[in-house]
């Protein structure tokens, strides 16, 4: 047989007319050693740290001292809430006005959806032990709830000791979906139809966590809220030649006009300072000083966010209080770009023009030019959430935050460049 890492590099070898013969060579360690002879011993550590995997009393965290997407014991089945109420009236022959209250309340989130993951064993909290009185830098070390293997308890499943992360879900995340949906709908007469949608929103709940002694320090506006969807559609057969000239019948008659027109307000954001952990809980994620989570957008505009920064600067960087976080982390100064947003709105139209000629009796080819987004509105998107350190001297200031970084992509579809299509449908 060839073995693996062999450096032969013609296994086959033989006198002319006679059947080959297959050479190998046994790989070695860098030291010499035979590998293939050490594997014996590798078996046996394995065994005795790890079990032939028949002992139901030796679990895999024991042997691995960490763990992730654990199932809390109270874990439960989630349920929703949905409550619905409209109205309808005929506000005109053929056309219908409807108003729609919704409420969605989802209940009990958690591991099924891969939400609501805890690290119930804190690993990454730390336990200050010396702060230099001269410089401010933080000697830390390791502050689980399982306390850290020493070399010999990693190989004993029975230690109890951690060397990472134990991830639990919890049934525990919660969102609400409330809005006001209207529509105005035209029946197709007078050689038109339509459909205008409008959706007045607001989608709250767990974002994540961002404080491990708070964990339901994250609700609020989700990232997914748009306050407003505005959507019309509609078709427009133009009228029809009626002369009795033959060629003006065939070149004006059979034409048709169909849009798609929609809108929806801008996310929202969430302000962040990045590789800070202030209060020593474990999360190296700071949300600005008293901004909401995902406010920017919602509860505070650009205004309100300049404002907040400059409050930060003024009160808790290191080169004003002269203290690192618990993780010695240096808390920066942050720096805003002279212009900013929390995202762009979307807005697209695209347009369809019809030419439909009757062939035979029950045959009719339509000839189609589309437009997508028409007005070629640019829909950019990708704005990050995180303030910027204040650059050092030398250095090149690079400010991301607020900044769009790409544009809505298509395929001839709705949002993205203008682009034209042509086709044709044959019927019959």
């Amino acid at each position: 047989m060839l073995i693996p890492g062999s450096a032969v590099s013609n296994p086959f070898s033989g006198q002319p007319g006679q059947p080959p013969t297959l050479l190998f060579s046994v790989p070695t360690s860098a030291n010499g050693q035979d590998v293939v002879g050490l594997l014996p011993g590798i078996k046996a550590s394995m065994l005795s740290r790890m079990g032939s995997g028949q002992d139901l009393s030796v679990r895999n965290i024991e042997v691995f001292k960490t763990g992730n997407e654990i199932w809390d014991h109270d874990i439960r089945t989630l349920y929703s809430i949905n409550v619905t109420a409209g109205v309808q009236r005929e506000v005109a022959r053929n056309m219908l006005l409807s108003a729609d209250f919704v409420m969605r309340r989802s209940v009990a989130y958690g591991g099924p959806h891969g939400a609501y993951e805890v690290d119930n064993n804190r690993f990454l909290r730390p336990k200050v032990t010396s702060v230099d009185p001269a410089t401010g830098v933080v000697s830390f070390v390791r502050d689980p709830v399982i306390p850290l293997c020493t070399a010999a308890q990693q190989n004993d499943p029975k230690a109890q000791c951690s060397v990472g992360a134990i991830g639990v879900y919890r049934s525990a995340a919660n969102y609400r979906y409330t809005g006001l949906l209207m529509k105005l709908e035209k029946r197709f007469s007078a050689r038109y139809l339509f459909t205008a949608s409008y959706a007045f929103s607001r989608f709250t709940g767990w974002n994540g966590i961002v404080n491990l002694d708070n964990l339901n320090e994250s609700y609020g506006v989700t990232g997914s809220d748009r306050p407003h969807r505005f959507t019309f559609s509609g078709v427009w057969e133009l009228p029809q030649y009626g002369g009795q000239r033959e060629w003006p019948r065939k070149l004006l008659n059979g034409w048709q006009v169909s849009a798609i027109h929609q809108m929806v307000s801008s996310p929202p954001m969430n302000v962040t300072i990045n590789n800070v952990d202030i209060d020593g809980d474990g999360t190296s994620v700071l949300v600005l000083p008293e901004l909401k989570f995902n406010g920017f957008g919602r509860s505070s505009d650009v205004a309100h966010v300049r404002k907040l920064v400059d409050r930060y600067n003024a009160t808790y960087p290191t080169a004003v209080t002269g203290k690192r976080t618990p993780q010695n982390q240096v808390v920066p100064v942050v720096k805003l770009p002279d212009s900013f947003s929390n995202g762009d709105s979307f807005l697209s139209t695209d347009l369809r023009l019809t030419r439909n000629i009757r062939i035979l009796e029950r045959a009719r080819l339509s000839l189609m030019i589309e437009a997508f987004n028409l007005l070629n509105i640019a829909n950019l998107s990708g704005h990050s959430g995180a303030l910027n350190a204040l650059a050092g001297p030398g250095q090149v200031q690079s400010l991301t935050f607020g900044q769009p970084t790409v544009r809505t992509a298509q395929v001839f579809g709705t949002g993205g460049p203008r682009a034209f299509q042509l086709g044709a449908r044959l019927s019959w």
